[in-house]
């Protein structure tokens, strides 16, 4: 029928052409399992969302959670012994307690390089003080979201009106959501 209405390319070319615009089969993400008859159980988990493998999609299991956790936390030990251990009730609060460990002692070393020393917290700022002090920014600043941007923030002001404590805050803020960050004075 093609041939009939002038095409003289080769059929396989043709057939190249037509599945360009015929939909494909999603893709599937399978995890194989390399284990001998009888080595492995069944256990049947509730679902919990899934995970995108290039355009395939998976479904997660709390075990597939817990894995990928202990993966991100480096936790080799206990990975190469997962089959072993991925039915015990103790592994999710393990891996929840070396979490907040974990987190706990990150914000104390990034807070120690930081070198922000005591300061005066936001909330005990004297707003009528500073006449020109623009309290909307310095609250738009603590939001961080110069961060994202990639911006500079430059604290311009005569002595003692606070521009050290501002920026003691937002580093103190930037710190706890995460950041790494150096107070220095420029004096």
């Amino acid at each position: 029928m093609v041939r009939e209405r002038g095409y003289r390319g080769s059929p396989d070319h043709f057939r190249h052409l037509i599945a360009c615009h015929r939909p494909r089969p999603r893709a599937e993400a399978y995890l194989r399992l390399r284990s001998l008859p009888g080595e492995q159980g069944q256990v049947d988990w509730a679902h919990f969302g899934h995970l995108d493998i290039g355009r395939a999609r998976r479904p997660l299991s709390e075990p597939d959670r817990l894995r990928d956790r202990a993966r991100a936390l480096h936790l080799h030990g206990l990975l190469r012994h997962w089959s072993e251990v991925a039915t015990q009730p103790w592994l999710a609060p393990l891996i929840d307690w070396e979490e907040q460990e974990r987190s706990r002692r990150s914000l104390e070393r990034r807070l120690q390089a930081a070198q922000i020393g005591r300061f005066k917290p936001l909330c005990d700022f004297d707003w009528n003080w500073p006449k020109r002090c623009d309290r909307a920014t310095i609250e738009a600043l603590m939001t961080l979201d110069f961060l994202k941007d990639a911006t500079n923030v430059v604290l311009v002001g005569q002595n003692g009106t606070g521009k050290t404590m501002l920026a003691q805050n937002i580093a103190h803020q930037a710190l706890i959501a995460g950041q790494t960050a150096l107070f220095t004075t420029a004096g």
